[in-house]
């Protein structure tokens, strides 16, 4: 929640069910009630005892509800649901990380909640080729305090595999966390772009919230392409059975720009900072942070889970 109108709440629910078979094959099924909404099931298969390459065939149904804003003001809300299937082929080297790359087929439909938004249809099939890759030494997946993350990924919506928009989609993100006594720091850069064709509505990139231009609310901002640069800091200053207490603060810059804007303008970047409490409870990273961003933009923040 931001205490403003832009709020989420979730329950998720997650089965995973080890060593089906000899091999070490793993089904999980997670079901979420609430903000999104949805179900998600993936079939992960080794290949080999050593488990270096698998395939991974997964399914998913997903409601997201999405902010039109003008300025400071909503103007309109949508809802879109999609289904989507399909299969990833990859390689795990030791426990570095990961890369895939597999097909993608779905469905998307937008449905009108409030206000009036002009969308090129209401529907829309998507059939693609998806590139995938991560690289993840973090030492703390709620609160790293040293390692480093990178990840890529791409899609290419092709009209041979039944799209009705063909187009190419590109983002990466890398991260490094350094820790000098009990004092942390983050530094983080994330991209994206589109290649060729304009990207459709229900894949375009969005930045607001917490840790993404603290201040603005939740995908304020929505683009064709898209750049933020973070600076985290935080200090443990206790702990607990149930978790250590985190005191810190944030510098954030970044934007998303349409088709008709110059790409990664830098003359227009958005800035943006907050001071949070973190706690690392057995619930997850808990966040009760303000943020203020240029503009005249600020928002407090009631948040469980993982920002970065």
């Amino acid at each position: 929640s931001d205490f403003k109108g832009s709020s989420s709440y979730n329950i998720l629910v997650d089965y995973t069910r080890r060593w089906i078979n000899s091999l070490g094959a793993e089904w999980k099924t997670q079901v979420n009630l609430g903000t999104p909404s949805g179900i998600y099931s993936e079939f992960y298969q080794p290949l080999s005892v050593n488990r270096l390459f698998f395939i991974s065939p997964r399914v998913q149904w997903k409601q997201d509800p999405v902010d039109v804003w003008d300025g400071h003001k909503r103007v309109a809300e949508y809802r879109i649901t999609r289904y989507e299937g399909g299969i990833d082929f990859g390689i795990q080297p030791w426990m570095y990380g990961e890369a895939k790359v597999g097909l993608q087929f779905g469905k998307f439909r937008a449905d009108s909640i409030s206000g009036d938004v002009d969308l090129p249809r209401d529907d829309a099939t998507r059939g693609a080729i998806v590139v995938q890759a991560r690289l993840d030494q973090l030492d703390n997946v709620n609160f790293p305090n040293n390692g480093y993350q990178a990840q890529f990924r791409s899609i290419s919506s092709l009209d041979a595999l039944g799209s009705d928009d063909e187009y190419n989609k590109v983002e990466g993100r890398i991260l490094g966390a350094f820790t000098f006594r009990k004092q942390t720091i983050l530094a983080s850069l994330a991209a994206g772009s589109y290649i060729g064709n304009d990207l459709p509505f229900y894949d375009t990139f969005t930045l607001g919230g917490i840790f993404n231009l603290s201040g603005l609310s939740s995908g304020q901002l929505r683009g064709q392409t898209m750049a933020i640069g973070r600076l985290i800091t935080y200090h443990k200053v206790g702990s607990s059975f149930i978790g250590d207490l985190y005191f810190g603060g944030s510098l954030e810059s970044g934007n998303t720009w349409t088709a008709d804007e110059k790409n990664f303008d830098l003359s227009n970047l958005r800035l943006a900072g907050s001071l949070f409490v973190g706690y690392d409870t057995i619930f997850g990273p808990l966040y009760l942070a303000f943020g203020h961003a240029d503009g005249g933009y600020n928002a407090g923040y009631f948040y469980l889970g993982r920002p970065f």
